[in-house]
């Protein structure tokens, strides 16, 4: 294989082994056609942190062998992944995009470019929004264009411009730009196919109402700041995500604010949060104290809670049956910060991809194991 001239391993083929899960917690109501049947869909969601070139520090990584970074090897095997479990819906963070800006001229790097072509060899459609202005990386959505077609186009909204600013604890210094940190929801109301043939006519046109034989889907990736010492601004970030999502659907289909079972929701991404942490449990429950101590004093509220429509656990994990195995596994860390929600109205978790990490250093992310900066989460889900 050729990468810049030069000469790099053919990568591997790490293949995760595929697990059932069987969700008992979960009762999906029946929708019939217009026969009388029953209509039963699954679909795969693949959940993946790709890596952006432009962050592969040495020094941060440096249980992985310097030919194993190399995009040229990494992409091939984020590819072969990806063709081997063929997900309906595919969500990405820090993929690179080019826009023209210093930053993109500097680096050169435009993996967005890479899944565009790829993707699209294998019947997929998407879109890619930057994390913020000047920012090299960002996140995209891509859907199987045979099983999806979009009812409303792809829109993205950022972080910094919907976050308040933060109040000032008392005793510390004023920090107006502390909710400041790019960040991007990217996402699209879908119209998914529930037919026996699962196949749609490619089509352009956007459509405005679903057909007997679908249901809708509002697909959202997002990907939040990393820095521990923010915990309140991953909260922060995890209510706007939530109330972003809910007045845009309130606005496009007015019926969602009293009925929310009618619009089926997968939110999918990079959370930067363990599973006790402040953001997972206010995206799990609907509220947390507003003295939570990860607020760290910066938010006065009595509660801090997300809209009706998803709060008192209308959300859940598609990692909870199997009870939120690693994501990122490097050298000095291992844990799962990378979550794909779902509203269990209308979804049922149906299975995973397994680990086949031994804990060695040949199963360190990204390493030879893996090409991406995380374990990719895909799960299949029932779709009714």
């Amino acid at each position: 294989m050729l990468h810049r001239g030069k000469e790099t391993p053919s990568p591997p083929v790490h293949i995760r082994p595929w697990v059932a899960v069987e969700d008992r917690h979960v009762r999906v109501k029946d929708k019939e056609d217009q026969t009388g049947d029953i209509l039963h869909s699954t679909f795969r969601v693949m959940q993946y942190n790709v890596l952006a070139p432009s962050y592969r520090r040495p020094t941060s990584k440096k249980h992985c062998p310097k030919h194993a970074m190399a995009w040229g090897y990494r992409g091939e095997n984020i590819m072969a992944e990806i063709r081997h479990f063929n997900p309906t819906f595919l969500c990405l963070q820090e993929v690179e995009g080019y826009d023209g800006s210093p930053a993109s001229q500097f680096y050169g790097n435009n993996t967005d470019e890479f899944f565009r072509k790829h993707l699209s060899l294998h019947g997929y459609e998407g879109c890619y929004y930057p994390r913020g202005p000047g920012e090299i990386d960002g996140c995209s959505l891509y859907w199987k264009s045979s099983r999806a077609r979009v009812v409303r186009p792809p829109h993205a909204m950022q972080y910094a411009n919907i976050i308040p600013r933060p109040s000032c604890p008392p005793g510390r210094r004023d920090d107006p730009r502390r909710y400041m940190e790019h960040g991007v929801i990217v996402f699209t109301v879908l119209e998914v196919n529930n037919t026996k043939d699962n196949d749609y006519p490619l089509q352009k046109t956007y459509h405005t109402s679903p057909s007997p034989q679908s249901t809708l889907l509002c697909l959202v990736t997002t990907h939040l700041y990393w820095d521990p010492s923010k915990s309140d601004l991953k909260i922060m970030q995890c209510r706007a995500l939530m109330q972003s999502i809910t007045h845009y659907l309130i606005k496009e289909f007015p019926e969602f604010e009293h009925n929310p079972d009618l619009i089926s929701v997968i939110i999918a991404g990079d959370f930067n949060s363990k599973p006790k942490s402040g953001a997972f449990k206010l995206l799990r429950e609907g509220s947390i104290p507003g003295d939570h101590h990860e607020m760290r004093g910066y938010v006065h509220e009595e509660d801090i809670s997300i809209p009706e429509q998803f709060s008192g656990y209308k959300l859940k994990s598609a990692y909870a049956p199997v009870g939120h195995p690693f994501t990122n596994y490097t050298n000095t860390f291992k844990g799962c910060l990378d979550y794909i929600w779902y509203t269990p109205y209308s979804l049922a978790t149906r299975g995973s991809g397994g680990s086949h990490n031994d804990g060695s250093v040949a199963g360190y992310r990204p390493g030879l194991s893996g090409p991406g900066n995380r374990v990719y989460t895909i799960y299949s889900r029932g779709i009714l």
